[in-house]
Order: structure tokens, then sequence, then C-alpha cells
């Protein structure tokens, strides 16, 4: 979806590589959890979610209109903010079960995050079909912001370490 939403981002007679926004998104995922591997848990999430609000906001921009490194940008910071978040989900899910439970809490984990980021691209390239896949992905982009910033905010209701 990445190579297509890039691909109505900009002229159709410009050359792009397919999958170029997607390859860009992954990579910066990597090394996010390479770099971020060492981390507290907690602020790793907090602050990838900090990196995926103006990944999310250079998303909408980075539409038909805007230059194609707008959205390779948007791609970059909202992968390396959403490896963070999940390598710093992962560390708490298994810090925090306990480990008779923790290989069916990791592997209820994982379910969880391949559902959270199936279902959305389902419900995208659906609604791509009625208003266009720029049109669904900025709107998508749009409707995750507010989700975002409500899980900062509880966030910060927490500790920042949370005992188990």
């Amino acid at each position: 979806m990445g190579s297509a939403y890039a691909s109505n981002c900009r002229d159709a007679s410009s050359w792009r590589p397919p999958g170029g926004s997607t390859s860009v998104f992954l990579t910066a995922s990597i090394l996010a959890q390479i770099l971020g591997r060492e981390g507290p848990a907690t602020p790793l999430q907090r602050f990838g979610l900090l990196l995926l609000l103006p990944g999310l906001i250079y998303l909408i921009l980075g539409g038909r209109q805007s230059p194609l490194g707008l959205l390779i940008i948007a791609a970059c910071i909202a992968g390396y903010g959403y490896g963070l978040i999940f390598l710093g989900s992962l560390a708490e899910i298994t810090r925090c079960a306990p480990p008779e439970h923790r290989a069916e809490t990791v592997s209820t984990y994982y379910v969880i995050v391949y559902l959270g980021i199936g279902m959305p691209m389902i419900a995208v390239g659906y609604l791509a079909t009625y208003v266009g896949l720029s049109a669904a992905v900025q709107s998508f982009s749009a409707a995750l912001i507010p989700a975002v910033l409500a899980v900062l905010i509880l966030m910060r209701r927490l500790p920042s370490s949370l005992s188990c």
C-alpha cells in the first residue's frame, strides 16, 4: 500500500522505486529497534508515540501536491516511532508476564499487534475504493492523531516504570 500511495502522491510520469516509502518505514523501524534495544520500555514507547505524531502529520501533508521527499520523511519518522513503540511495548509485556505464561502472553501480544496493523490496512484499502488512496491514507492518519494523543495522555498518568 505504501508504494501505491507514493505513486498516487506524485505525477505518474516520474519514476519511483516500488515499495520505496514502505521500505523506508520498515528500515527506520528496524534501526529504532537496534539502537533502542537497551533503553527502558516505557520511555521508548513515549518517545515513539511523540515521533509518530509528526510522522502522521507529514503523511497527511505528503499528499498529491507535496514533494515525494515529504512522504519519505514521514515514512522515516513514523517508522522510527513505530519501531520504538513496538520495542518498548514488547519489552514491557515480556517483563511483566509471569515466566510460566510468558510464551502465551507474548504470542497473544503478536496476534494483537498483527491485527492492529492488518485491520487498518484493510480498512484504508476499502475506503480507498470510494475516495482514492491518497484521501484514504490521509483520513486514516488524521483519525490516528487523536488516538496517539490519548495514549500519550494516559501514559503520562502512569509511572515511568510500571510495577508488574
